[in-house]
Order: C-alpha cells, then structure tokens, then sequence
C-alpha cells in the first residue's frame, strides 16, 4: 500500500494553483503549509503562495523569505497571506523543504493580520 506523503506546517511544497480566476495567484509555484499539523488527516490543506515580484514593497501582512530562511527556497520571495487558500492535496506536486523555525513567528505575525485576530479594525 503506497503510504501519503504529510506535508507539516510550514514546509514549502510546489503546488499547482491553476485553473485561477481574476487576481487569484496562478501557475505552478512555492507555497508554504500553514495548516495545522493537528489535521494532517484530511484531503484538503490550508496554504498560503509565495512570490518573487515586487520584493521593494513587503507589506505588515506579507513575509520576506530569502535563501537563507529556509531548505528549498528557489529564490528570495515573499509570502501573500491575502492568497492564502485551501486546496485539494491533489495539487500539490513536490515537497520541497521546510522554513526554519525563526521563520515560524514572522508567519503567525502576518496570518493574525490578515485575519485581525487581535479586533484592531472590528
């Protein structure tokens, strides 16, 4: 019986995001899990994709991620918590390695922005 690969928390997996609508981000690209690994069950898995344009402007909810940040980073980039998205497990092509745990706070940081987790503009 093939075992199913599971991808943790903040690994970077190479995932296929389209067919894509409007300003979705589309293409084949690196995304970084930020499911919980307390669902590593399901078919489905939350992530958030990565992006190598516009480096100049990294917003509060936006985190840089450069070579050194992690194993299978391709090129500096930026993560976009306002794509994050569910995707079917199906989409994901490749693991390609994992962020280093100084990383892990700077994500949570732009997902409770993202999210207003702390009421700021409720």
């Amino acid at each position: 019986m093939k075992s199913e690969r599971i991808d943790k928390q903040f690994d970077l997996v190479l995932v296929a995001l389209d067919p894509a609508v409007g300003s979705e981000q589309r293409g084949t690209r690196q995304c970084v899990v930020l499911q919980t690994n307390g669902f590593e069950g399901g078919r489905t898995v939350l992530v958030a994709p990565l992006t190598t344009k516009k480096l100049e402007r990294i917003y509060t909810n936006e985190v840089e991620i450069g070579l050194e940040d992690g194993v299978g980073i391709k090129e500096p980039s930026k993560m976009k918590t306002e794509q994050i998205k569910v995707i079917d497990k199906k989409r994901i092509k490749k693991h390609l390695g994992s962020l280093h745990p100084h990383m892990h706070k700077k994500i949570r940081d732009a997902v409770e922005i993202i999210f207003d987790l702390k009421g700021f503009y409720a």
